[in-house]
């Protein structure tokens, strides 16, 4: 968007910040329980096994959502809101297969807090 509308502005992606244990950083996770908060973890853990497996060579965008959505559905506390599986410069969602880098990315519901995670899947970048 910055390049169509020629903003004088410069994009400098970071990698997230996280907890030991892999969750995101965020200020809505003071509104977890003690047990949505051990749960929360699923997210990011789902989020790594799909990018070792487009690491391996997966590139089916329906298997690696899929991926996703069973390991965070494994988890009995989280509702997966929705998984997305875009082009990383277009954020267009992918169908089909990835042939380019892609953007994995989460909102999951513990309870009534909403958590947003992603993953970029790029064998150029080693990411998270």
């Amino acid at each position: 968007m910055t390049r169509d509308l020629d903003l004088p502005i410069e994009i400098v992606p970071c990698d997230i910040v996280r907890e030991p244990d892999g969750l995101a950083m965020s200020s809505r996770n003071v509104y977890l329980t003690p047990e949505q908060r051990a749960a929360a973890p699923v997210i990011c853990r789902s989020l790594r096994a799909a990018r070792a497996r487009w690491a391996a060579g997966e590139r089916d965008a329906d298997a690696l959502r899929r991926l996703v959505s069973e390991g965070i559905g494994a988890e009995p506390l989280a509702v997966v809101d929705y998984i997305s599986l875009a082009d990383d410069e277009s954020l267009v969602e992918i169908e089909g297969r990835a042939e380019r880098p892609a953007l994995l990315s989460v909102v999951v519901k513990f309870g009534p807090t909403r958590l947003l995670d992603n993953i970029e899947l790029d064998e150029r970048r080693s990411g998270q």
